[in-house]
């Protein structure tokens, strides 16, 4: 478009136009403006200033109308690309939030299994001192039982013995003695 505004201000020679080329050489768009609107202020214009314009006009129009559709183009990837951004947002959001619901899970769940280890923790106390209650009993049960298996069996063969050791043993007696043994270890092995 440079070398379009270039050529225009280089074929049209119009009187204070060389004084106003010098100022705005530097602004394409102050300078088309300035090159194409000289002559049409003019009371007198020429041919070939007519004809400058009209061979500037058709290469400018085509640089116009490229820009246009370049112009297009890029609205048209910028609005995609601002989409783009829209979605990559709301998908930002929805991970965010899921992240979010996520973590409170977690601290549920966290919170949760700290409360079950606490109670497996006083489960395991109570269970132990449970176990500890009947290992007891139990012992002090078998200690009971044996203490009375004990001194029946040893009063019966006490018995026995005494029936037994004389000078003319009773053994009718002894054997009544064994056989109340015998009747005695029968209902201890009920138990």
């Amino acid at each position: 478009m440079v070398a379009v505004l270039t050529v225009l201000q280089r074929s049209v020679s119009l009187p204070g136009v060389e004084k106003e080329r010098a100022k705005v050489q530097h602004d394409p768009v102050t300078a088309f403006s300035q090159v194409t609107t000289a002559p049409l202020a003019c009371q007198k214009l020429k041919t070939s200033d007519i004809k400058a314009l009209s061979n500037v006009a058709a290469p400018l129009y085509e640089e116009i109308k490229n820009f246009s559709l370049q112009l297009d183009c890029t609205t048209e990837d910028l609005r995609d690309a601002r989409n783009d951004v829209t979605r990559l947002e709301q998908r930002a959001l929805q991970s965010e939030q899921l992240c979010i619901q996520r973590e409170n899970e977690i601290a549920t769940l966290r919170s949760e299994l700290e409360k079950a280890h606490a109670c497996n923790s006083a489960e395991q106390k109570r269970s132990r001192a449970l176990e500890e209650y009947w290992k007891e009993t139990s012992d002090k049960q078998r200690n009971e039982i044996v203490f009375k298996v004990r001194s029946r069996l040893e009063h019966e063969v006490n018995e026995i013995r005494l029936c037994l050791d004389r000078s003319s043993p009773n053994v009718a007696m002894a054997m009544d003695r064994v056989k109340k043994i015998e009747e005695f270890l029968a209902s201890v092995e009920s138990i």
